[in-house]
């Protein structure tokens, strides 16, 4: 949930582009090969490469009944940490419905591919 929120950037469109995939292309890594990140236009809440580039791995667990934890947004408090994981944003090497804002996919931990990367986060404080 949290992922989303921050991809969508208030949009409520297929992409936070809106839903024209020509427009997507300024915004997102699709086709080419792995890119340095924030070479293509940011988001409304200004982060970058939420379309394509590489699938971001998340903290939350690759299940579509997972229910939300009141207060943060994060799914499955206290899974077992062998369980998978799931990944968001699609990559360079998906089309356009591959890196849709609602489109997730999912691996267990450990595994590794080229198509995958995660996005380093911090608490900012006031």
């Amino acid at each position: 949930m949290q992922w989303e929120y921050g991809c969508r950037a208030g949009t409520t469109s297929t992409w936070w582009t809106g839903e024209d995939e020509a427009v997507l292309n300024s915004a997102a890594n699709l086709g080419r090969d792995i890119a340095s990140i924030g070479g293509l236009r940011a988001n409304l809440f200004g982060l970058h490469d939420v379309h394509g580039n590489v699938w971001e791995w998340c903290g939350d667990t690759d299940s579509a009944n997972a229910k939300a934890r009141v207060g943060d947004g994060l799914r499955d408090d206290g899974v077992d940490s062998s369980a998978g994981r799931s990944a968001r944003g699609g990559s360079w090497g998906d089309s356009p419905v591959g890196v849709t804002s609602a489109y997730r996919s999912g691996g267990t931990p450990g595994v590794r591919y080229k198509f995958n990367g995660l996005r380093p986060s911090r608490r900012i404080t006031p």
